[in-house]
């Protein structure tokens, strides 16, 4: 079971796992981009899609990190809440990243990897975004 977290670590916790996924799908493009392996107008497909599918939840809980980091640094957090929310982020980030990471291995082009991973995090939104809202909708709790 995990101990107690503040609020303010559990939220670095999870800013840390959108963005460690962030960087690896941003890597792929700029990987096969600077091998040579697509060029210009597939890498910038590419990076608008991978923008759109992490903006909503990466955006958000960047935003709510640097909103309250001093005002929630010694609240407590339920742990429920932030295992739930670290659960589901990192199901819905290995899901869609899983797409795009199997690009330079695969038979897809990136355009087709992206367009993928972007219905796949759509189709998957109901599943991150109220669990996502509910977290930092009930920051400042106390367990």
């Amino acid at each position: 079971m995990i101990r107690d977290i503040t609020h303010e670590r559990a939220t670095i916790v999870l800013a840390t796992l959108w963005i460690f996924f962030f960087l690896i799908s941003l890597a792929v493009p700029l990987w096969l981009f600077f091998s040579g392996d697509i060029e210009l107008p597939a890498f910038t497909v590419a990076l608008d899609g991978i923008s759109a599918l992490y903006v909503p939840y990466l955006g958000a809980v960047l935003a709510f990190y640097f909103a309250t980091r001093n005002r929630t640094s010694r609240t407590v957090t339920r742990q429920e809440t932030f295992v739930i929310a670290l659960v589901v982020s990192a199901v819905w980030n290995i899901i869609v990243c899983s797409f795009i990471v199997r690009i330079p291995f695969g038979p897809m082009r990136i355009e087709e990897g992206i367009k993928v991973a972007g219905e796949s995090g759509g189709r998957l939104s109901w599943f991150v975004a109220p669990v996502m809202g509910y977290y930092f909708g009930k920051s400042g709790e106390t367990s």
